[in-house]
């Protein structure tokens, strides 16, 4: 039996899209909706970084929830799955589960049955960006492989801030990566976890970074900026399907929104 999913990502509080989407979903009726990360509204920290707090939360309180409602009521059955991403400050995790207590919609931090014999599980956390909210980003590897070291030390090199800040319930504060951490801490280490090896054949995974060098995870200057540690586990674990978000002008500049690792269809 196949099912329709309708897919979106990096929607910044754009209501619009929103609506557009609502509108879409009543047209074809999908079997579940996912929204893979940065949901929020997007902006600058300066000059007053609270405000930016406040938008976000207020945007997941009030927008996200009537959104979601109006899901409910004009297609009660379709299933709806939200992410978050480098983006979204970590303090709206707790209302968006708050609105999961609710059965408005699924929070892709966890595994859930997507199908009867299928799941969907997804992960937030991008590699280190050159921007300043950390909330959602590591180290991408903690052990890179021979094979990996070269374009890791040069994404590292060219790619990466260290400095930067997160948001708690007291408002922002300094965070810098250490080389420790990356020992300990990295999209690689977690990603060995249970939660995502398990089943990886029949489930559906959402990340909101791309696989590393390939049509995904391309730049306006056409440099590839995604995950050596999500390609690496796509390659060995071989996903159902993956769904990815993040590098907004991907698709324009390689004209491409879905490529194949080993047997696994990737998609932006």
């Amino acid at each position: 039996m196949s099912h329709t999913i309708l897919y979106t990502s990096d929607v910044h509080g754009n209501q619009e899209q929103l609506e557009h989407l609502l509108q879409h979903a009543q047209q074809i009726t999908p079997y579940a909706m996912v929204i893979a990360g940065e949901i929020a509204p997007k902006g600058v920290l300066d000059p007053d970084p609270e405000i930016y707090l406040a938008r976000q939360k207020a945007f997941v309180k009030h927008d996200l929830h009537r959104f979601a409602l109006q899901c409910k009521e004009v297609l009660p059955e379709m299933q709806l799955f939200i992410g978050l991403g480098n983006d979204d400050a970590g303090v709206v995790l707790p209302i968006l589960e708050q609105h999961e207590q609710e059965g408005l919609f699924h929070v892709l931090n966890k595994r859930h049955a997507l199908t009867p014999d299928k799941d969907i599980v997804g992960y937030f956390y991008v590699p280190i960006t050159p921007f300043q909210i950390k909330d959602w980003e590591k180290y991408d590897l903690s052990t890179p492989s021979e094979g990996q070291k070269e374009a890791y030390e040069y994404l590292k090199s060219t790619n990466y801030c260290f400095e930067g800040v997160k948001s708690s319930k007291l408002g922002w504060s300094e965070f810098s990566f250490t080389p420790h951490l990356e020992q300990r801490d990295s999209i690689q280490k977690d990603l060995e976890k249970e939660l995502y090896t398990k089943n990886a054949t029949n489930t559906l995974y959402v990340f909101h970074a791309p696989p590393y060098n390939t049509v995904l995870d391309m730049l306006h200057t056409r440099e590839h900026v995604g995950s050596l540690a999500v390609r690496a586990f796509i390659e060995n674990y071989h996903p159902l399907a993956t769904l990815h978000g993040h590098i907004h002008e991907t698709v324009d500049m390689s004209g491409k929104y879905q490529t194949t690792l080993v047997t696994s269809v990737c998609m932006s």
